[in-house]
């Protein structure tokens, strides 16, 4: 039993070169991905897996060979080897200079920041895909066995045609967002309701001031940039301007937002012009903001429509869903705190 424990350990130890290779070449691979037009496609978020998988075949290649099995060992490494990169880089960032310490001006201090950011975001996504192809495989290899072709355990097809299966798939689904090749639709809305126990006109009052929240915002958000200041404000009536500035660990900017649509107690700010750190992942239409009166008090409804810009879309759907849902969210309850507070 010793023995075999030892004999364990001594095979994990010698894997790790095999490791650091993999993620050393990856993200080298998707930071040449993030200067091209490719930034915000699947090329970017998956392809790195096809990097790690090809690392892990030549290291088992040529350390092992083609022994019976090798297919799910690099299935196995190429998945360890993302969930590591997806520990390692948000340990990096936590211990990051935060946005005060560093501007565009800062060069590459500042480069370093953003870069590390969006390897956060990718090294996240990466080992999500790759447990998802991971599933996969071990699914094939069930086929692959039950059906009983391939199955010889002398016959190195079998790990070969799992591999280059898997290898094809996450290779396809890499390629989404690239132009003329397939796009799914990226149009989206998130809404958040708050019941306030004030009349609709205080509610509406209220919203003819914005602020920055004073409140803690949630966990997920808090990674991302957030409204540190209003440099314009001038309510929510028909034409009124709104300038929100954004800070993050990855720059700062301005959402600037009109109402071009006033309609008893509903508002539509449309969004003007982007230049937060934001606007790379998702472009914001509108965000609307209605009250409805109640009986003891009112409903305030805030509304984002959006265009999520970043692929695959089964990762960054759900992702972007979420975060504009707690984004209105914020903006609903920083209205309620105001009204609720006025005499």
């Amino acid at each position: 039993m010793t023995g075999g424990r030892l004999r364990t350990r001594a095979l994990v130890k010698a894997d790790w070169p095999a490791h650091a290779l993999a993620m050393c070449f990856s993200m080298t691979y998707a930071w040449g991905i993030s200067k091209t037009a490719h930034v915000q496609t699947s090329l970017q978020f998956i392809s790195p897996l096809l990097v790690i998988g090809l690392v892990h075949f030549l290291w088992v290649l040529a350390t092992r060979g083609r022994q019976p099995g090798y297919a799910r060992t690099v299935i196995d490494r190429a998945l360890m080897s993302s969930l590591l990169l997806a520990l390692l880089v948000p340990a990096v960032m936590a211990v990051a200079p935060m946005p005060s310490a560093a501007s565009s001006a800062d060069g590459y201090l500042y480069g370093f920041l953003v870069t590390l950011f969006c390897l956060v975001v990718l090294a996240n996504t990466l080992a999500a895909v790759a447990f998802a192809f991971y599933l996969a495989a071990r699914l094939l290899d069930f086929v692959v066995k039950a059906i009983g072709k391939l199955a010889s355990d002398k016959n190195h097809l079998k790990d070969l045609s799992i591999l280059a299966t898997v290898f094809t798939l996450v290779a396809i689904a890499s390629l989404e967002g690239i132009s003329g090749l397939y796009r799914f639709a990226g149009a989206g809305q998130a809404t958040a309701s708050v019941a306030i126990s004030a009349p609709p006109e205080r509610v509406w009052a209220a919203m003819q001031t914005a602020t920055t929240p004073e409140f803690p915002l949630p966990g997920i958000l808090q990674a991302f940039p957030q409204p540190v200041a209003v440099r314009v404000d001038e309510g929510t009536e028909l034409g009124a301007k709104r300038v929100v500035v954004f800070a993050g660990r990855e720059g700062q900017g301005e959402l600037h937002l009109e109402v071009v649509k006033r309609e008893g107690l509903r508002s539509v700010f449309e969004t003007i012009s982007d230049s937060t750190p934001m606007a790379n992942w998702i472009a914001i239409t509108s965000i609307t903001y209605e009250v409805v009166p109640r009986d003891q008090g009112s409903l305030l409804r805030v509304t984002l429509d959006y265009e999520r810009l970043l692929a695959p879309s089964l990762i960054f759907k759900p992702m972007m869903a979420l975060a504009g849902t707690l984004s209105m969210g914020v903006l609903a309850e920083d209205t309620k705190a105001r009204a609720e507070s006025q005499p």
